[in-house]
């Protein structure tokens, strides 16, 4: 084994080994969540760019990766190939492609690295598409064949682990309540205000 090979990426190697089994298993979890009128939205955006504007990533970065309408045609190439006949027969011409690993890539960088599923596009697009359950959709085709950013990942074990995303203790979380409490009492000089944990009926935490 050469240098490159023992210091390659475990995450890239994974998707370099994506194998037709994966793959199928992937696009049969994306089918089953897709649901006909959601999958329907995949044909309705008219690329108006009103979603862009709308969309933080895209304002910071000024890319077209980041646009939305960007992000739902990655995910629409993949439907047109495997669930329209026209995909199927003309791919080129109706912009299909099979999913392979180039496009997982792009899938991961994009659907992952370019939206935080805020919804903000969703609410902006003329065509009422809801863009977010779409991406989401197909994040988790690529999670039911463990293609999860590990960055990603690791927050949701340490969210599941421990109840909450950054692995604080309750009695960590308590007492950092009880301080936040000392400080909003200083604030509104009222001793008696207070953040209640636990009080059935109480209007916040």
């Amino acid at each position: 084994m050469n240098k490159t090979e023992s210091t390659k990426d475990p995450y890239e190697e994974k998707i370099d080994k994506l194998d037709s089994r994966n793959i199928r298993k992937a696009l049969q979890i994306f089918k089953e969540r897709l649901h006909s009128d959601y999958a329907a939205f995949l044909n309705s955006c008219v690329r108006c760019g009103l979603c862009a504007d709308s969309c933080q990533y895209y304002l910071t970065y000024r890319d077209v990766e980041s646009i939305p309408a960007y992000k739902i045609n990655l995910i629409a190439k993949v439907f047109k190939k495997y669930h329209t006949q026209a995909g199927k027969r003309i791919s080129r011409w109706v912009g299909a492609e099979e999913i392979n690993q180039t496009l997982v890539r792009e899938w991961v960088d994009t659907l992952f690295g370019r939206c935080s599923l805020c919804g903000r596009c969703a609410l902006n697009c003329t065509m009422g598409i809801n863009i977010p359950y779409i991406i989401r959709t197909a994040r988790g085709a690529l999670a039911e064949v463990g293609l999860v950013p590990p960055g990603l990942q690791s927050t949701v074990d340490t969210a599941i682990k421990s109840g909450n995303n950054m692995g604080i203790s309750k009695e960590d979380w308590l007492e950092t309540v009880e301080w936040l409490e000392e400080e909003l009492q200083q604030e509104v000089n009222d001793s008696n205000a207070k953040l209640p944990v636990d009080i059935k009926d109480s209007r916040f935490l």
